[in-house]
């Protein structure tokens, strides 16, 4: 409300406010209260309806703001590798609300032959094998690819995205950035990245090459494209 000293609403938060700062915060041992004594929830004396401490210096009536982000995922990167049916890889993969991980809406990598299309007849993908929690473990087939195999020179792009079970969710990516949230691992023509027009992901993931006597690069190739 201020950041003026001598105002008697300094550093307070806008009460009834809709924020993440509203009992998103863990009790310490030892602190009980705020900066100008108001108690902190979940210690004696506290009259508030928050769940948890608020977060910052004052402690505040305000509206808890649901999960906003979405699922965290980091895997290691793909290296060289000689020509085969498959690829495997893990991936770690979590969320403050839960990662959906129903058949459907399970994470998903995406992949393609470099030289394919930028739309649905280049990318294909596959779900996370099984059917439990993270970690996940992806198998990324190269008889889905166009031609049915890869040959010694030969380059993959893949990422990996998921979601959480929020009714209306949060999609993540890994090693790109989305233009235009989607709301689905389910990337389409309209809420992703189908297209040839502005881009949806800013830049793909490194990539690697079938051939063994080839090194990989973590240089990015072009991005997807969009409406």
């Amino acid at each position: 409300m201020s950041t003026v000293g001598s105002s008697p609403n300094f550093l307070h938060i806008v009460p009834a406010s809709t924020t993440l700062l509203e009992s998103h915060a863990v009790n310490v041992a030892g602190i009980t209260d705020d900066y100008d004594t108001d108690i902190r929830q979940g210690n004696p004396g506290y009259g508030g309806t928050g769940t948890a401490p608020d977060v910052g210096a004052d402690e505040f009536e305000g509206v808890a703001q649901g999960d906003v982000q979405p699922p965290a995922i980091v895997y290691s990167l793909l290296g060289s590798g000689a020509p085969s049916t498959s690829r495997t890889f893990t991936a770690t993969i979590v969320d403050a609300t839960g990662v959906a991980t129903t058949a459907g809406v399970r994470p998903r990598v995406y992949f393609k032959k470099s030289t394919d299309a930028h739309d649905a007849t280049g990318w294909k993908y596959v779900e996370a094998t099984g059917s439990g929690d993270s970690p996940f473990n992806f198998t990324i087939d190269y008889t889905m690819l166009n031609g049915g195999s890869v040959s010694i020179g030969d380059t993959i792009q893949y990422f990996v995205v998921a979601q959480d079970t929020r009714p209306t969710p949060n999609v993540g990516i890994f090693q790109g950035a989305f233009a235009a949230g989607p709301t689905s691992v389910a990337l389409t023509r309209t809420s992703s990245f189908f297209t040839a027009s502005t881009a949806s992901v800013s830049e793909l993931p490194p990539i690697f090459f079938t051939a063994s006597r080839k090194r990989s690069t973590t240089s990015p190739p072009a991005g997807i494209s969009s409406t």
